[in-house]
């Protein structure tokens, strides 16, 4: 009760057709996660506030480290050999623009795009060149450093939860939004969604990258598969339930082959606004 508190976690149904009704999918060092019985959405039944998240001990920047010590205690072997081959994720590796770009191809001016959980702007400011960049960053030293980026280039970052920053900016206002290894952190996914087709003017874009629960590697490793992050993955995203939550949200979405390999742990797709 005590670590409960401490994270400030919250109970959740399912994010994917708000159900109540689930089945223990996945048990493993105390944790749970379910299945929705449904929709079989697959999600984390509880979530950390995300305001833990914005300062102090649980800053998203300590949170990181501490998670990484951690990983190096309990896996030395396992981490040291996955730091040490970096370099095998740098071949083909796909970008957030590499989507945009083909997205955004024959358009003049700077396409105006959000970053959500932009951290310290590391992408916005590759997105500088070529577009307006705009942020949302939970954490306020983050969310700082972005600005440094962000100001010069005509955008903006807010330090607010996602579902805050997305209310600030006017309906229409943006050509794209990156969730780059994000969505499977928000504990309120499709609300999030919908706050991001809001925001997009008519066929903009959204560029989702996710954990691929449907991957092969998933099946093969089981519970120590990458992808199973306690407490900060709380969604768990299938090809389908992706898919699935884009539509209900009112999103067209394009995958191809190619973005959901059955071998990646990863999985890419473009929502369009329709």
């Amino acid at each position: 009760m005590m670590q409960r508190a401490a994270l400030r976690l919250v109970d959740r149904v399912c994010p994917g057709c708000g159900g109540g009704d689930r089945r223990t999918a996945h048990a493993f060092e105390g944790h749970t996660i379910v299945a929705c019985r449904a929709c079989e959405f697959i999600y984390l039944p509880v979530a950390v506030d995300p305001a833990i998240f914005a300062a102090g001990a649980f800053a998203w920047e300590n949170a990181n480290a501490i998670k990484l010590k951690n990983r190096r205690q309990k896996s030395p072997l396992r981490t040291r050999l996955d730091m040490a081959t970096r370099f095998r994720t740098k071949i083909a590796k796909k970008t957030p623009d590499d989507y945009l770009r083909k997205a955004f191809a024959g358009r003049g001016g700077r396409p105006r795009v959000l970053d959500i959980g932009c951290g310290a702007g590391g992408y916005l400011a590759a997105l500088a060149v070529a577009y307006t960049p705009f942020g949302v960053e939970i954490s306020s030293e983050l969310a700082r450093a972005a600005q440094v980026i962000c100001g010069p280039a005509g955008g903006e970052v807010l330090a607010m939860s996602s579902l805050d920053g997305l209310a600030h900016f006017e309906a229409g206002g943006m050509d794209g939004v990156v969730l780059r290894s994000y969505l499977e952190h928000e504990s309120q996914p499709k609300p999030l969604l919908s706050g991001c087709h809001r925001v997009l003017r008519a066929g903009g874009v959204v560029v989702v990258k996710v954990p691929n629960y449907g991957s092969l590697n998933r099946r093969v490793m089981g519970t120590k598969w990458c992808g199973f992050r306690y407490p900060e993955h709380v969604n768990y995203f299938t090809p389908a339930s992706l898919a699935r939550m884009a539509r209900e949200t009112g999103f067209a979405i394009r995958q191809s082959f190619f973005d959901a390999l059955p071998s990646s742990d990863n999985m890419w797709a473009v929502l369009t606004k329709v």
